[in-house]
């Protein structure tokens, strides 16, 4: 979890908020509403135009962890058939701490990445990838203003009373079919990339973790670093510092290949996060307090997740065939 500590600060000073209580999810969404009320009362002539706090990356994560970390896979496979695992009053908690905060503009997502969007100003805080820390920005620009700003490192929250497991995954290599000469050289190739002291020269570019065990090991980064006069990046730097810190402490999890799973993830991509934004939309385009509060508790409502539930189910059945 990546925040812009200079905006943070303000708001802390303001409210007396702790980074501690960023360390669940709901705790999260809490204190996204007391930053939403309290850049909303920035502008006492101007209602409801408060700021979101937070937003996420790869939202199919968000699925996947956060059922593991409440007991469950969303993904059960077996023979590389799935089984979804879709208890509804623990979808009901993903929603509750995503969906709700996300129309009630708690939570945003403008940019291709939430990195983007804490460069533009709309977030100050969130959720992504090691590799993401080189992309958070020294400085907020706006059409109005541009101003440097520094950075906060943290685990990435947890559901509140469960496991903590963090996603594993990233890009991978392959060798394609094609002669013994290629296919021999690939093979060389990738026993020469993954070598301990490759692999961290690697990672000091990139913001992935090593592939070996022995090379999760900031003594041996530094070694490396100090050998090579690497210049790292300081933020990728600190996020990797922290998880391989972690590393022997921290359960990680990834979701085990079937049929149709690109579909099937795309549908934890996309259809809880396109239903947000719609809503929010609907929110935004309200004529005057009374309406959006309606059509905030319209859209926020135990029928409008009814109604989404059955319309999420259904889509993870139709990406694997099954209706």
């Amino acid at each position: 979890m990546m925040i812009n500590k200079t905006d943070w600060d303000k708001f802390a000073s303001a409210t007396g908020s702790s980074l501690d209580e960023l360390a669940t999810i709901e705790g999260v969404v809490s204190v996204a509403e007391k930053y939403y009320n309290w850049t909303d009362a920035q502008t006492p002539d101007v209602t409801n135009d408060g700021k979101a706090f937070y937003g996420r990356d790869a939202m199919a994560n968000y699925f996947v962890i956060g059922m593991k970390q409440m007991g469950r896979e969303i993904f059960e496979v077996k023979d590389s058939k799935v089984t979804f695992n879709i208890d509804k009053d623990l979808i009901k908690r993903l929603w509750d701490n995503y969906y709700v905060p996300y129309v009630k503009g708690y939570f945003a997502a403008y940019g291709k990445f939430r990195s983007d969007d804490v460069k533009t100003g709309d977030i100050i805080a969130y959720t992504g990838s090691t590799s993401s820390t080189f992309y958070f920005p020294d400085k907020v620009e706006t059409d109005d203003m541009s101003y440097p700003i520094g950075y906060v490192v943290l685990d990435a929250p947890v559901m509140a009373g469960g496991e903590d497991y963090k996603v594993q995954q990233g890009a991978g290599m392959a060798v394609t079919k094609s002669d013994k000469e290629h296919e021999y050289a690939s093979c060389e190739f990738l026993k020469w990339f993954t070598e301990k002291e490759n692999n961290l020269k690697f990672i000091c570019d990139s913001g992935y973790l090593p592939v070996l065990k022995e090379a999760n090991s900031i003594d041996e980064l530094d070694k490396i670093i100090e050998e090579d006069s690497i210049e790292v990046n300081d933020k990728a730097y600190e996020c990797i510092k922290k998880v391989m810190n972690e590393f022997d402490s921290t359960m990680f999890y990834t979701t085990k290949n079937f049929d149709n799973g690109y579909d099937a993830r795309n549908v934890l991509n996309y259809n809880m996060s396109d239903a947000a934004d719609a809503a929010r939309k609907e929110v935004a385009a309200a004529s005057d307090d009374e309406s959006r509060k309606a059509v905030i508790e319209k859209c926020t409502s135990d029928e409008a997740f009814d109604e989404w539930y059955d319309g999420f189910s259904s889509a993870l059945q139709e990406a694997v065939g099954e209706q």
